[in-house]
């Protein structure tokens, strides 16, 4: 990441930021999966990036461009992959430029919806904003022992395939006797 010579103005008006926004939570749906909005997540950013002298600039991008496949009507649809560069300025004249790189496919649009995907991502790796989900948070305690009684009931290559992709959810009392019935279970 490239910046001014100093970052002793923007630090502490970004760490500012960072302690007022901690998450943005997916508000829309489409085409299999839920996302956060680009209005959710400007409206969110902006005004508190603002309040602290900061603005975040667009200053570059490159793009590319592959056919990917034809819509049922005939039309060549393209997948567009973009870097691109923003520069977050402070009043006081410091910066810091961030890169970040989106994708989309499309027929018409793909190039927009590549940068906005790139703008959201500034926004979200800058401010490291959750989304509201967490694929690595652990089960809770009922999470936990359905998953145990799930793996209890299998053996063999099921239960080592089973354990290999949940062990971290179980607690140590868990995978010592899981390990156990493992070193039981040869077959």
């Amino acid at each position: 990441m490239r910046s001014s010579e100093s970052i002793d103005k923007i630090a502490p008006a970004l760490l500012a930021v960072w302690m007022e926004l901690d998450h943005v939570q997916k508000d829309a749906e489409g085409q299999g999966y839920k996302y956060v909005s680009d209005l959710t997540l400007t409206s969110l950013v902006h005004p508190a990036l603002a309040k602290r002298g900061l603005m975040l600039v667009p200053i570059g991008c490159e793009t590319d461009y592959e056919r990917v496949k034809d819509t049922s009507s005939g039309a060549h649809q393209y997948r567009c992959d973009a870097i691109a560069t923003y520069t977050l300025v402070h009043e006081s004249g410091q910066w810091l430029n961030i890169e970040t790189a989106g994708s989309a496919i499309g027929t018409d649009k793909q190039t927009t919806s590549a940068l906005t995907a790139c703008h959201k991502l500034a926004c979200r790796q800058l401010l490291m904003l959750a989304t509201g989900e967490d694929n690595e948070k652990p089960p809770n305690a009922e999470q936990r022992a359905d998953l145990f009684d799930k793996a209890s009931a299998m053996q063999g290559d099921d239960l080592r395939a089973f354990c290999k992709a949940n062990w971290k959810k179980f607690n140590a009392a868990q995978q010592k006797t899981l390990a156990d019935k493992m070193r039981g279970n040869n077959g």
